[in-house]
């Protein structure tokens, strides 16, 4: 596959909506794409996705499918928060009394 290939949505079919969801799938679990033709076809399908908008006014579908587009494509873990942040031993005794008084002031009634 080459990712000078367009993404194609064709509204002209009762199942166009569900086509477009696959055709993003479909390319993105192809392993030998390297991450500079993921990125281009990323960008070619984010402007096809838009051009699709102006013609048909299809929000809903749209957004669907650069939620998908972009939740396949990031590098980054789902969980960011089970891997970013400060082990929690090692925070020192002054700030973790300091982190609690905050959490207390902003969450518990006055």
């Amino acid at each position: 596959m080459s990712s000078l290939r367009k993404m194609k949505i064709h509204s002209n079919d009762d199942d166009f909506e569900i086509n477009c969801y696959l055709e993003i799938v479909e390319y993105l679990k192809n392993n030998q794409i390297n991450n500079n033709e993921r990125e281009i076809w990323m960008n070619h399908s984010l402007i096809e996705l838009m051009r699709f908008l102006d013609r048909t006014r299809n929000r809903e579908l749209v957004s669907n499918a650069i939620i998908l587009l972009l939740s396949l494509c990031e590098d980054k873990s789902l969980d960011i928060y089970s891997d970013h942040g400060v082990i929690v031993d090692q925070i020192t005794d002054n700030d973790k009394t300091l982190l609690i008084e905050k959490l207390m002031d902003e969450f518990l009634p006055n």
